[in-house]
């Protein structure tokens, strides 16, 4: 097996080099893992789904990278900060699974966790190179293109909105394409060949897909997303995105169905919306949720278990009726899993904004800067305040897509990482300093 050199980036003077090395199979396993297990590009073939492809391929890609890591496993994951964040997230579900209101579902989380976390732990074994960035952002677009395809091909109307497939409905498929879309535009404009055409190809698509969705929140995802990559964008590129934003939207009012149009004109008119008055709208599922926060703020009422509290607060109030889902990616993680799997669900989001940020510097030449990858995470974050997505399979593999980005800005950039005191830091082949690929700009 062919190995690919990269030389470690130490902030002093005289630079010292160490000996790394990258299995060069290993970003065409990231790229498998991303399509299968974040995008369940599989639902596609329904008859895969006896074999569980997502489990399935996450156990056979972390055997080949285990194989060709050997006794450097644990210093390659070690040095890798969104996979420490996503076993520390895992393993405080575990944690509070005997304490959750129904033990036994919150223990299913391993049918969640396991395939991520290995999808999240195997970037860390990708050379750190913008070739394999856009690589694998290619992977996650092209994947959410084939299921907009079919879903526009063969998708059911639901009362006039397309449902999807599988593990989405149709405000997943509108919230996962509203992060997709800037990231679509990403390499339509940035790239060459094939990987720009898979960009020109699925941007388009997503947008007809979340039109025939009529999701609201996915719609006022797409809006924020396009307004943060317009604002990313220099010179003569943001004055034709908006432009073509102008264009797309006029064009999109014109030809999108009849639900969607009386679906948006409600955003104008929320007072009168359900949302805000009836007890199963999210207003009072909100307010209900803060109660059960505070009622077990430390372990929480376990995974995934916030409608067996709505249960048990029908029950306590002598009621029937529906146990709803939270509604809201933020207050469904502090419900479920206390406060301290709401302070690690947090500080990835925060972290991933923070390394979108910096994808955009001024400092950065052109064809370095990433303005689509904060526009993804704000787009996922906004659709989140609507959606339960605390344990969404998607939000793991842009998490894994934009700390991967980052490593690969630093080790292009030459910019140093802080270093631990000499006490607790110990250069080697894989440590947390980041490996570079020598002389790599792509």
């Amino acid at each position: 097996m062919r190995s690919e050199r990269a030389e470690a980036t130490l902030p002093s003077a005289a630079r010292l080099r160490a000996p790394a090395r990258y299995w060069s199979g290993a970003p065409w396993l990231v790229l498998l893992l991303v399509s299968v297990v974040a995008v369940r590009v599989h639902e596609l073939i329904p008859a895969l789904a006896p074999l569980r492809p997502a489990i399935l391929t996450a156990l056979v890609s972390s055997g080949l990278l285990l194989l060709h890591s050997g006794e450097r496993l644990m210093d390659i994951l070690a040095g890798d900060q969104m996979f420490r964040l996503m076993l520390a997230y895992f393993a405080w579900a575990v944690v509070t699974a005997p304490f959750a209101l129904w033990p036994g579902h919150a223990a299913s989380a391993y049918g969640i966790f396991i395939p991520t976390l290995m999808m999240v732990g195997a970037f860390a074994f990708c050379a750190p190179t913008f070739r394999n960035v856009d690589r694998v952002q290619a992977a996650i677009v092209g994947a959410a293109g084939a299921l907009a395809f079919q879903l526009l091909a063969q998708g059911r109307m639901n009362g006039g909105r397309l449902t999807s497939i599988g593990a989405f409905d149709s405000n997943d498929i509108a919230a996962l394409l509203a992060f997709i879309f800037p990231l679509a535009l990403g390499l339509a404009i940035r790239t060459r060949g094939p990987v720009q055409l898979i960009g020109i190809v699925t941007a388009p698509a997503a947008l007809a897909t979340i039109a025939a969705t009529a999701s609201r929140g996915g719609m006022i995802a797409l809006v924020v997303a396009s307004a943060v990559y317009a604002a990313g964008l220099r010179g003569t590129r943001r004055t034709v995105f908006i432009a073509f934003l102008v264009l797309g939207g006029i064009t999109l009012a014109m030809a999108a169905p009849p639900q969607f149009r009386e679906r948006m004109a409600t955003l104008g008119s929320l007072g009168e919306d359900y949302n805000l008055s009836e007890h199963d709208g999210r207003m009072a599922v909100w307010r209900r949720g803060l109660g059960y926060l505070w009622t077990d703020p430390v372990m929480g009422v376990g995974f995934d278990n916030f409608y067996f509290a709505e249960g048990r607060s029908l029950a306590a109030a002598g009621r029937t009726g529906k146990w709803s889902a939270a509604h809201n990616a933020y207050l469904q993680v502090f419900v479920d899993l206390g406060i301290v799997g709401g302070v690690v669900y947090m500080t990835m989001l925060i972290g991933a904004v923070r390394r979108a940020i910096r994808q955009t510097g001024s400092t950065l030449r052109e064809s370095c800067r990433r303005p689509e990858l904060l526009a993804a995470i704000v787009a996922f974050c906004t659709s989140a305040l609507f959606l339960s997505h605390a344990y969404s399979w998607p939000l793991f593999g842009l998490l894994g897509l934009i700390y991967f980005a980052d490593r690969a800005r630093i080790a292009n950039t030459g910019e140093p990482e802080p270093l631990k005191s000499s006490a607790t830091t110990r250069p080697t082949e894989w440590r947390s300093r980041r490996a570079l690929e020598p002389g790599v700009s792509r």
